[in-house]
């Protein structure tokens, strides 16, 4: 007797091309060339100013969700897709003095993005302390640019990549979304798989990368060799991946693990199956609905570092069921928004917690367990106890947002009629004030 449950199925909600809501969630053709185009600039000008003042050419590198391959666009009318591009220097490029030392290269490079922006038309913000933030180049857009010193050896590591040699302007053809890299090769680039790995991300944006760590390694050779071991056993023979310091606005340095939570998920992605595809993609859908359901101008919303934490920690590869994998994961949100999360993986920060709301941390917390738990009883209902597709879809667009289609085709039902009550969704979702996504 088969006791499984029966389930509809809407992977294909998730999924579907062009109409799914991983898709909708994609930068596109367009954004990519306008981001790189901005990239280009201003690392063009930063190089050339910074050598002539310190003897030493800066290396850059992608920050956040573009170096993970997770970065979301808007979910939300206001928000904006934030592009990090940090600009490294070596410790030996400073005297010690730290406040001194900020207050000159932050000035330094300030006159050089002025003089950038008001070339380009573009406006340039210093008020978030933690980065000099360029607008104007894209509408429901900005780019960041957060200055670090990094450790002389890892520094020396990372590779200097020329923007002269860069070849990637014709990459991206007409109409082709970030997923429509998956289907071509360029020069110099790693195979692509089913999505753009943030591998290929690298290449594209021509960002410095170290000689020796995980994000260079081509993930998908290595589960047919032994790439990946070999190169982890001759890491102690390379400089290591350690905390780099932030340089702020206020003169303030801080410790910043931007490196190594990047090497720490890119490794668990390389255990899995895809490199990693569905992972990221369950962390993009989590993100999303973080986005749509939260509203930044009454509380501060989960962090994307915890959220992708809590669902590397819950996830389940489910083949071609990204429905499923999506449940399995939200469904331990409610316990674990309540706890410390915290990461044992991610080195030197093991028992870093990253949902502490200082004193708002209980009221929060338990905040965001209620809306997990709305979520998730949305999601089982839409995969048990659903009898037809356009309840299904009603129920993903109040916890997802519009971009979850219409098309009632790409919902497979499966559950019988049954007497209980649907879960209870608001008519319309309240609109929230600007708020950052990515």
């Amino acid at each position: 007797m088969n006791n499984e449950i029966t389930t509809n199925n809407f992977h294909r909600v998730l999924r579907n091309e062009p109409e799914g809501f991983f898709t909708q969630l994609l930068p596109t053709k367009d954004q990519l060339s306008i981001f790189k185009n901005c990239k280009d600039r201003v690392q063009e000008v930063l190089e050339i100013k910074l050598e002539e003042k310190y003897g030493t050419k800066p290396k850059f590198r992608l920050q956040g969700s573009w170096a993970y391959g997770t970065c979301n666009v808007p979910n939300r009318e206001g928000q904006e897709i934030d592009f990090d591009y940090g600009c490294y220097l070596p410790e030996k490029c400073f005297s010690g003095d730290q406040e001194n030392d900020a207050e000159v290269l932050i000035g330094h490079v300030k006159q050089c993005l002025s003089q950038l922006c008001f070339d380009q038309n573009w406006k340039l913000d210093d008020k978030n302390p933690s980065c000099l933030r360029i607008r104007g180049f894209m509408v429901d857009a900005h780019f960041d640019i957060p200055l670090y010193a990094v450790p002389d050896d890892m520094f020396n590591d990372l590779k200097d990549v020329p923007i002269s040699s860069r070849k990637n302007s014709d990459i991206v053809e007409s109409n082709e979304s970030f997923d429509g890299l998956s289907n071509r090769k360029y020069e110099g680039s790693l195979n692509f798989s089913e999505d753009t790995q943030p591998q290929d991300l690298s290449t594209f944006f021509g960002e410095s990368s170290f000689n020796r760590s995980s994000d260079t390694i081509n993930l998908s050779e290595s589960f047919e060799s032994n790439q990946f071991d070999s190169a982890q056993k001759n890491e102690s023979t390379q400089p290591s991946i350690k905390d780099i310091s932030l340089i702020r606005n206020d003169g303030r340095w801080k410790v910043s693990n931007c490196e190594r939570v990047r090497e720490w998920f890119l490794k668990e992605c390389s255990k899995l199956p895809g490199e990693g595809q569905q992972l990221r993609s369950i962390v993009r859908y989590i993100k999303a609905w973080r986005d749509y359901d939260f509203n930044p101008e009454h509380r501060k919303a989960p962090t994307s570092l915890a959220l992708m934490i809590l669902t590397v920690d819950t996830y389940e590869y489910t083949q071609q069921r990204d429905d499923k994998a999506l449940i399995q994961v939200v469904s331990m949100l409610p316990d674990r928004f309540v706890q410390d999360v915290t990461c044992k993986d991610i080195k030197d920060h093991e028992t870093e917690v990253f949902n502490d709301y200082e004193d708002n941390t209980y009221e929060y917390r338990a905040e965001d367990s209620r809306l997990a738990k709305q979520f998730y009883e949305s999601l089982e209902y839409c995969s048990t106890k659903a009898t037809v597709a356009k309840q299904c879809l009603a129920l993903l667009k109040a916890s997802l947002g519009n971009k979850i289609t219409d098309n009632e085709d790409l919902v497979s039902i499966s559950v019988k009629e049954i007497n209980s009550k649907p879960v209870q969704v608001a008519a319309t979702a309240a609109i929230l004030p600007s708020q950052i996504g990515g």
